[in-house]
C-alpha cells in the first residue's frame, strides 16, 4: 500500500496547497501562526502559505475576494455553515487544544476525547473565520504511521 502512495508522485502530483478564505485575516494569521505554530512558507501579502507537516503540503490563508476562480471561494462565517475540516494529525492533541481555546479568536467545539467509533482520540476548535479544525490521533499506533510516517 505504501508503494502505491510513493507512486503518486511519479504521476505528476507533486504536492498540494489547501486554500482556506478569510474574512478575518488578521486574526487567522495569529490562529495559525501563534496557535496552531505553523511555519510559514511564503507570504504573499492577501495571501500567506504555512508549511504543513511532510514536504509538499501547504495550508493557504487567503483574504476573502482574492482568487484564481472567476467566482471566489468565502469563508464557512460568510457561508453560514461549514463547508471545510481542516485534520491536523498529532499526538499531542491535549497540549494544542489548550493552547489553542485560550486564544480570543478560537471557539472550542469540543474538548479532546476518545472516539471508539472512528478509533481516533481528537477535539474540535473553529478558526476565527469559522473553518473546523479537527485535532486528532489515532488510537491504533499503525495507523497513526501510516499517515503521520511516525511512531
Amino acid at each position: 500500500r505504501m508503494a502505491s502512495l510513493a507512486a503518486m508522485s511519479t504521476l505528476g502530483t507533486l504536492g498540494s496547497i489547501t486554500f482556506l478564505y478569510s474574512a478575518t485575516f488578521d486574526a487567522s494569521r495569529k490562529f495559525y501562526e501563534e496557535g496552531l505554530g505553523l511555519p510559514i512558507r511564503s507570504n504573499k501579502g492577501a495571501v500567506v502559505f504555512y508549511a504543513l507537516p511532510g514536504t509538499a503540503c501547504s495550508l493557504g490563508v487567503v483574504k476573502e475576494g482574492i482568487s484564481a476562480a472567476q467566482t471566489p471561494p468565502c469563508s464557512a462565517k460568510t457561508a453560514g455553515r461549514d463547508t471545510v475540516m481542516l485534520c491536523l494529525l498529532t499526538d499531542q492533541v491535549d497540549n494544542i487544544h489548550s493552547r489553542l481555546s485560550k486564544m480570543e479568536a478560537c471557539e472550542e467545539v469540543q474538548k479532546p476525547q476518545e472516539n471508539t467509533k472512528f478509533g481516533i482520540y481528537n477535539s474540535l476548535v473553529r478558526d476565527p473565520d469559522g473553518y473546523l479544525i479537527e485535532l486528532q490521533q489515532f488510537l491504533d499506533p499503525a495507523e497513526q504511521r501510516l499517515f503521520t510516517g511516525r511512531g
